[in-house]
């Protein structure tokens, strides 16, 4: 990330470049063990995925209630099933995450935006992505071809944004004036992708 220094992404990944602007990168939910569930908190409704079940017993131990979805080894059941749970305090609590998340030691940011909210955070996040461009050297030319694709995805990018199913991370300093990485789903809701800003990324040979 040009402003933080995070690590994000990698070429491990396949990255889709979209209108010169922006990078959609396919993810994969993985479920995690009870001892790693991601909390974060927000005050939007549930979402359960394409063949999930929503379980709002907070119960360390809630059974599944889709034995579909759950694989037998040496007879104990392990569960497949990606659930959202709500503690008392309100807060989602996800026992599932994203393989890009596990990779680059991203932190879920601990609320969701709605579709506004994100449109704000964008054009501030775009400035300072500019910002530091111009701090950084990059020539004219270049940051002309930012201002440009960025005005044109811009719009593209914050209708993406779905009030309910969207997630949202943050690189492993968590600064919050750095990037924020939307993961959203695909029109079938079960194919989750990521969207970085291209020009947001500074590129690190090893």
């Amino acid at each position: 990330d040009i402003i933080s220094g995070d690590e994000i992404i990698s070429d491990i990944f396949n990255l889709k470049e979209v209108d010169g602007a922006v990078y959609e990168i396919d993810c994969k939910r993985e479920i995690k063990s009870e001892e790693t569930f991601d909390t974060g908190a927000s005050n939007l409704k549930p979402f359960v995925p394409k063949g999930g079940v929503l379980d709002t017993d907070t119960g360390a131990n809630a059974p599944s209630t889709n034995t579909a979805n759950e694989v037998v080894v040496d007879e104990e059941p392990i569960n497949t099933v990606f659930e959202i749970t709500i503690d008392e305090n309100g807060n989602k609590k996800y026992n599932y995450t994203f393989d890009i998340v596990d990779a680059f030691y991203l932190k879920r940011v601990p609320w969701n935006y709605d579709r506004q909210q994100y449109r704000a955070w964008l054009k501030r996040y775009l400035k300072s992505v500019k910002e530091a461009m111009v701090e950084k050297g990059v020539d004219e030319a270049t940051i002309k071809d930012f201002e440009t694709s960025a005005q044109g995805c811009f719009k593209k990018v914050v209708n993406s944004i779905n009030d309910e199913h969207s997630e949202f991370f943050m690189g492993p300093t968590g600064d919050f004036d750095a990037i924020i990485i939307a993961i959203n789903y695909r029109e079938d809701g079960d194919k989750p992708y990521a969207i970085l800003w291209k020009h947001a990324l500074t590129e690190e040979k090893v």
